[in-house]
């Protein structure tokens, strides 16, 4: 059924697709899209804010539509910059879940190293100690990918500040 046991095999199938993720979010850009369209936005956003106190200016009420269209636009294009990514990610991870996960894994219950807390009947807190393999692999999708954004960042910060020294 397993190549090793379930929770190690699913654990590096989650790491894989964290490590692919981001390489493609690196791949076509998406990151410094992302942090451009962000900047932009918020520097519109500072100028909108501005123009909304000029209410008796119809010169600044011309350019305050103008920003908000330019807003719209960059949104639009942070969108599409998402989709692309989709698009690459994915089919990839459909395949995994339809036809590698379920049939290897479909009646594996995983022991949590630590009970986890969820949601229980009437919005009480329900410690499990057991999940199946969607639960397993839904956590550590989002432990491996703060794990590999907070490794990205630091060496993105690592690198910047030696290529300040260089300069």
């Amino acid at each position: 059924m397993a190549f090793i046991n379930p929770a190690l095999d699913i654990a590096v199938i989650s790491a894989i697709l964290a490590i692919g993720s981001r390489a493609i979010q690196e791949k076509l850009g998406i990151r410094k899209k992302q942090k451009s369209s962000q900047k932009r936005l918020k520097e519109k956003q500072a100028r909108a804010k501005e123009l909304m106190k000029k209410t008796d200016d119809k010169n600044a009420l011309k350019e305050l539509e103008a920003v908000q269209k330019e807003m719209m636009e960059i949104s639009l294009e942070s969108m599409q910059a998402m989709n692309k990514y989709l698009l690459f990610y994915m089919p990839i991870t459909l395949v995994v879940f339809i036809f590698v996960l379920p049939p290897l894994y479909d009646k594996a219950i995983i022991n949590l190293p630590v009970p986890v807390p969820w949601f229980g009947a009437n919005w009480s807190i329900i410690f499990y100690e057991q999940t199946n393999w969607i639960g397993w692999y839904f956590l550590l999708s989002i432990i491996f990918g703060v794990a590999i954004n907070l490794a990205f960042t630091a060496f993105e910060h690592f690198r910047g500040e030696k290529n300040a020294e260089k300069k």
